[in-house]
C-alpha cells in the first residue's frame, strides 16, 4: 500500500497541500514537526502571497473596465 502524508496549510481563501510518502520518520506528528521547518513556513507563506497576487490580478482582467467620468474643463 503506498500510505501518503499531506500536511495542508490555509490563509484566508487560499490553501496549499503537500504530500510526502508515509518513510521511516515521517509517519507521525513528531516527524511531520521536524519537516515544517521555519524555512519551509516561510516559503508557504511566500506562495500564499503570489497565490494572492494571481487571484488579484485575474480578477482585474476578468471585471469589467469602469468608465470614467467626464467633467468640464475648468479654465
Amino acid at each position: 500500500m503506498d500510505n501518503k502524508i499531506s500536511i495542508k496549510f490555509e490563509s484566508g481563501m487560499y490553501e496549499q497541500t503537500y504530500k510526502f510518502r508515509e518513510m521511516e520518520g515521517l509517519n507521525n506528528m513528531v516527524g511531520i514537526k521536524k519537516l515544517v521547518t521555519e524555512t519551509f513556513s516561510k516559503n508557504v507563506l511566500k506562495e500564499f502571497q503570489k497565490m494572492h497576487e494571481l487571484k488579484n490580478n485575474a480578477l482585474i482582467e476578468f471585471l469589467p473596465k469602469e468608465e470614467e467620468d467626464e467633467f468640464e474643463e475648468i479654465t
